[in-house]
């Protein structure tokens, strides 16, 4: 990990600083549930990580945008593969939204 008080994710500074983006902090429990602290724009607590990510992409949309992360290398691929599941929906939604504005 990378603090002394077992923080074990941080996401700071989303490139929309007035807008949709909040800064996370996540810190592991000794019973291995996950303390969160998002200015209670998040749940407090989470019983795995993949379901802190979950909730994070689901509510704010632009978790994407971040530009300070820092990710204890045990949980770097599930956030590797939401990220990569978040980018397939935005190309996938640019796609449709071209295909409607040429069909119209």
């Amino acid at each position: 990990m990378f603090s002394t008080d077992n923080q074990i994710a941080d996401f700071k500074s989303s490139v929309y600083k007035n807008g949709f983006g909040f800064d996370v902090s996540v810190f592991l429990n000794s019973d291995n549930t996950l303390q969160v602290h998002s200015n209670g724009l998040l749940a407090e607590t989470y019983d795995s990580f993949q379901d802190f990510i979950d909730d994070l992409a689901n509510k704010n949309q632009l978790w994407h945008t971040y530009y300070f992360v820092r990710i204890d290398k045990k949980y770097q691929q599930i956030v590797e593969a939401k990220l990569q599941e978040t980018l397939e929906k935005v190309f996938d939604n640019l796609s449709r939204s071209m295909m409607s504005t040429q069909d119209n």
